[in-house]
Parts: C-alpha cells; structure tokens; sequence
C-alpha cells in the first residue's frame, strides 16, 4: 500500500513539474513572439485579431461544453465514447466554423472593417482544429502523460511564433498572427 502512494506522489510531483513546464514555456515563448512581432507589426493588425478573438474563444467553449473534462473524469470510458465526444467536437467545431463563415461579412460590418471578414473566416478554421486536439490530450490528462502534452504544446508554440514572425517580417500584416495561430493549432492536432 505504501508503494502504490509513494508512485501516486511521484506521478503527482511528475506531473506538476510538466504541467508547470508547460504553464511557463508556454507564457514565455508567448511573451517573446508577441515581443518581436509588436516590433515589426503595428497595433491596427493586433486590434483586428483582437476584435475576432472573442468569436473564437467562444465557439471554443462551446465546442468543449465539458465533454472533455466527463472523459477524464469517467472512470473507465470506453473507445466508444471517445469517439463519440471527438465525432461530436469535430461535428460542433464545423458547424460553428460554417456559423463565422456566413456571418463573417456582418461582423465585419459592424466593426466598419471589411477585412475582418476575409481575417475571420480563415482564422476561424482553428475552432476545427481544436475540436480534433481536445479529445487527445485529455487522453493524455487521463493517462497522466503531462510530459506529452508539454512536449506537444511547446512544440506547436514554437512553430506558430517562428510562421508568424517569418510571415511578419514577410510583410504578411495581420495575417502573420492568422498564419501563427493556425500553424500553431494544426501543429498541435499533427503532434
């Protein structure tokens, strides 16, 4: 019985260390990209992202409506219903995407910028990608693999801040953060 606690404290300590690893590489590789890239792009490319953020963040949640979380929490959830919840993320994640899509030239109305219409339907196509990550990982959480899961996120960090500054020091504008965000979410689902 002691042995068994002492692998638990060890799997715990093991596993705050990556969460931990994941926490903070993840905020300072954020923290250094959005520092070079504040160099090279100006602060309209930012407020446009910014304004479309909200829609993304949103469509995420309710993509993720906790389904994710019943997963970890199931005590022994089957193949089944994990394909269910990823079937069901991905379905949702789409339908939401289509949602954007068709209302991408009315959002960009109202903020009186035609271009967030163009920005928004392709930096929506991350909600999809989220959608096909999010089952994954929360195997992994279920598994205690946080060393994955750092590994995997830092990872795709690192290729979305080298596509975005790359496409920034390109010229690209406003779609060097599009170009990172995306890279970052597709390199997430391939890891």
């Amino acid at each position: 019985m002691a042995e068994s606690k002492e692998s638990i404290g060890k799997q715990v300590a093991r596993g705050t260390l990556w969460s931990g690893i994941d926490k903070f590489g993840g905020m300072a590789l954020q923290f250094v990209s959005n520092l070079v890239l504040a160099r090279i792009l100006m602060p309209s490319d930012y407020g446009a992202i910014g304004m479309l953020m909200i829609f993304i963040a949103v469509s995420q949640v309710i993509v993720d409506g906790g389904f994710g979380s019943a997963l970890i929490q199931k005590k022994s959830p089957t193949q089944t219903d994990y394909s269910t919840i990823f079937l069901w993320s991905v379905g949702l994640g789409t339908l939401l995407y289509l949602l954007l899509f068709l209302c991408a030239p009315l959002i960009a109305r109202f903020y009186a910028m035609p271009e967030l219409s163009a920005v928004l339907r392709v930096v929506a196509v991350s909600i999809v990608l989220m959608a096909m990550s999010s089952i994954q990982i929360n195997r992994l959480q279920k598994r205690l693999s946080f060393k994955a899961i750092a590994a995997g996120n830092i990872s795709a960090q690192v290729v979305g801040a080298v596509v975005g500054i790359w496409m920034a020091l390109k010229g690209a504008g406003v779609w060097s953060l599009v170009g990172s965000w995306l890279s970052s979410a597709a390199s997430r689902v391939l890891i």
